[in-house]
This record gives structure tokens, sequence and C-alpha cells, in this order.
């Protein structure tokens, strides 16, 4: 089952989970239906529980949902290279620790931005130091035409932060898409400033996702 299937059956679970006893606690409060008051305790507890979990359920979805956009960025660039250069290939294998989630959450800083650039290069990417754009907040540029950042101190990224990477992205006519790189992942609201397909956020289960899919582990 992938993973995009099992993310979806646990949110259809979570779901069921808020709204049967919902339904329980509706007839018993509108129609009067006689429920102890144990049972009222549970159901509500239930309920409660099956909503936290649907609300991180729903965050995972849209974490996939970047996996397309991901996807999209790597085959575009594949078809305006045609043919790949040898020297931007790095052939040194992955270690397997990178294709887990909890890996990707455990590095930041500078550790976490060579490996990312690691990745990139063996998919074939040319990938750069920022140079004059780092007073930007921009850490690497890739084939030229893409920029990316990666937030301070290893923090879950914010809506202003993506609408910062953005202004940046629109400011610079060559730059095609833009990357936020944030393991520890998104605040609530950041997400639907990225909704352009031109900017793409990376948490550590796009990163781990990636490097599975593209078997480079």
């Amino acid at each position: 089952m992938s993973y995009r299937v099992r993310v979806w059956t646990q949110w259809a679970g979570y779901f069921l989970l808020v709204m049967s006893p919902s339904l329980l606690v509706v007839l018993w409060l509108v129609f009067g239906v006689r429920l102890n008051r144990g049972l009222q305790s549970v159901l509500i507890v239930v309920a409660l529980a099956g909503f936290v979990g649907a609300q991180g359920t729903v965050e995972k979805l849209r974490s996939v949902a970047e996996d397309d956009k991901i996807r999209s960025w790597l085959a575009a660039a594949r078809r305006r290279d045609k043919t790949t250069v040898g020297a931007m290939i790095d052939d040194d294998p992955l270690p397997a620790e990178m294709g887990k989630q909890a890996h990707w959450r455990r590095i930041d800083g500078d550790k976490l931005e060579r490996a990312l650039a690691r990745i990139l290069r063996r998919l074939g990417r040319r990938v750069q130091r920022a140079g004059d754009l780092r007073h930007k907040g921009i850490d690497l540029v890739v084939d030229g035409s893409t920029i990316v950042q990666f937030t301070a101190d290893g923090k879950r990224a914010t809506s202003l932060e993506v609408q910062g990477l953005y202004a940046v992205r629109r400011s610079y006519p060559v730059c095609r898409t833009a990357f936020l790189v944030s393991p520890k992942g998104f605040a609530r609201g950041a997400r639907k400033h990225a909704d352009d397909t031109s900017m793409i956020l990376l948490d550590a289960g796009n990163i781990a996702r990636l490097v599975r899919d593209e078997e480079l582990v």
C-alpha cells in the first residue's frame, strides 16, 4: 500500500472516529436520547481525540500533495537537460538512513544543506551556493533557476517565511521555482501561501519519500 493511500485511510478512520460519537452526542442533545454519564464522557473524549488526529492527518495530506509538485519540477528539469553531464552526478551511494523521515528531523544547519545538495546532485541537478543571493536568505541555487532556502535553527516554517521567499522569487525573473526546506514541518496557515506551483515546501517526509521513490538508497 502506498504512503498516499495509507494517509487517506488514516484520515478516513479519524473522520469516522469523530463522526460516530458526534452523531450520538447530537441524538443525546437534540432528541433527548438517554445516555448514561460515563458513556457521555467517553463519547466526548473519543470525538476530541478523533478531531485532533484528523487535524494531524490533514497536514500529512498537504505534505503528500507537495510530492506531486516535486515530481513535476524534476520531470521538467530532466526534459530541459535531455542529457546529463557526468560531472554533475555524485555517484557515491547514499546512506540508507536518508530514506527515513526521522533522519531528516534530526539534522539542520550546514549538515542539512550538504545532505540535500548531495541528493539533488544524485538526481543530475547542478547545485551551487547562493553567492550574491545569500543576503536575501537564499542558501542554494539549483540549475541556475531554482532557489532553495532552509529554515533557521530547525524550526517549523511560518507563513511569513513562505511569503518572504515568494517575494524573493518574484523579484528575480530568472528564478522559476523556490524551495522552502523545513524538516520539522510548517506552521498552520503556511501552506496556503504556497499554492502557486512555483513554490515547493519540503518537510522531512517529502525528502525521505523523494530518496526512496528515486531509489537513491
